[in-house]
């Protein structure tokens, strides 16, 4: 026979998972007080940087952000971008 495995103290398990819970807290409670455009900011550079995650975020999150929006918000947003590329192509 071999030798038993040594059953891990029920005390030491709750103080592990209290620390797991502990910093998911932490977690949860820094991550409220970081702002969108923060979030968008980094996903862009990492977007330059990676292009699979480009791709990722193109096909995946854009047409579930844009879902979000009104059909006007929608409208302006299209007849902003309008604007941006004829500015663009006018400057060429």
């Amino acid at each position: 026979m071999g030798v038993p495995l040594a059953r891990p103290k029920i005390c030491s398990l709750i103080s592990d998972s209290g620390s797991v819970f502990f910093r998911d807290n932490e977690f949860t409670n820094s991550v409220k007080h970081v702002k969108l455009s923060s979030f968008v900011a980094s996903l862009i550079q990492l977007c330059h940087y990676e292009t699979s995650l480009a791709e990722r975020v193109w096909t995946t999150f854009f047409p579930r952000a844009w879902k979000i929006f009104s059909e006007k918000h929608q409208m302006v947003i299209n007849n902003l971008t309008l604007l941006l590329i004829l500015y663009t192509e006018a400057r060429h």
